[in-house]
């Protein structure tokens, strides 16, 4: 019983092995939306996604909503669900616009009804995206015709309403999802105080998907360009890697050619790692460069890497 999807969500996921050799070699490898990207590039490649329903895995969601804790609770840096979604998740969509119109126009997926189920959903996304940019002057335009109606009463009525129309609209999505779509999987569905709780939770959320998307605009695309060829054609070398991600490494030795059991001729780099030289040492940092091996001839000790 399974479904097709965009993208794997996260980094589960079994792939053909030339299909996500082809998805890496044009992938930009940017900090954020790896997932999304290998999705995009397959749906680029005419390729499809399955996703098994019957099967799910708990997700890591940070406890908190707002930064202000000294804790971490994960090295990622996304402490708080505003990290996690605002500057994270949604910093990416504006930046595949125009690959998904280009899906929603071209794609296809060998069958009349699922190209249309496709070319809907991605039209829904596309309005989503383009909504949540034109959100700020939409806001600003009606605050400018309440201040000018000069009756705040009316104000107060419109405001309410849409504040009602909003939480009834999270609400039946959360019924429909929960006691249809999962109603022969009990384990999954969620509780009356999550539905009664929903709107709130999607506010936050919608907010955190405003900012994210003006902050893809104004901060991601001019500051984190694209990366393509970096990692898989052997631009990363250690200004790079310094630069990139503060990782110092130089080169310890090179060791000759030799042969396996099988035959087969390994070359060898062994890169040593230097600690970073900050008062408070924050760890180690270790990197294989060049290696055209998988795996060294443990029974050699000149053979290892060493970090």
């Amino acid at each position: 019983m399974y479904s097709t999807v965009w993208f794997q969500h996260g980094i589960i996921g079994i792939w053909r092995r030339q299909a996500f050799r082809e998805t890496m070699q044009e992938h930009p490898f940017l900090p954020f939306g790896e997932d999304n990207w290998n999705g995009t590039i397959n749906l680029l490649k005419q390729r499809a996604m399955a996703q098994e329903l019957r099967s799910s895995v708990t997700t890591y969601a940070p406890g908190a909503f707002f930064p202000g804790s000294s804790s971490r609770d994960q090295g990622y840096g996304a402490t708080c669900l505003w990290k996690q979604r605002a500057e994270r998740w949604c910093v990416n969509a504006p930046r595949r616009l125009w690959l998904r119109l280009y899906l929603m126009l071209f794609y296809r997926t060998g069958s009349l009804s699922r190209t249309l189920v496709f070319q809907v959903t991605s039209a829904l996304h596309l309005m989503s995206v383009v909504g949540h940019l034109l959100a700020p002057f939409i806001l600003l335009q009606a605050l400018v015709v309440f201040v000018a109606l000069d009756d705040w009463s009316e104000v107060s009525r419109h405001m309410l309403g849409a504040l009602a129309s909003f939480a009834v609209c999270q609400w039946a999505n959360g019924l429909f999802l929960s006691a249809f779509l999962l109603r022969d999987q009990p384990g999954l569905q969620a509780d009356a105080m999550t539905l009664l709780l929903w709107p709130l939770y999607s506010t936050f959320l919608q907010i955190c998907t405003l900012y994210g998307h003006w902050r893809c605009l104004l901060f991601y695309i001019p500051f984190f360009p694209m990366r393509h060829g970096l990692y898989t054609e052997g631009g990363m070398d250690p200004d790079a890697l310094r630069q990139l991600h503060g990782i110092h490494c130089v080169e310890e030795e090179s060791f000759e050619s030799r042969s396996t059991h099988d035959g087969t001729i390994f070359e060898i780099d062994q890169i040593r790692a230097l600690h970073e030289t900050e008062t408070e040492l924050t760890g180690p940092h270790c990197v294989l460069q060049e290696v055209q091996v998988a795996l060294p001839d443990t029974s050699d000790p000149q053979g290892e890497l060493v970090c």
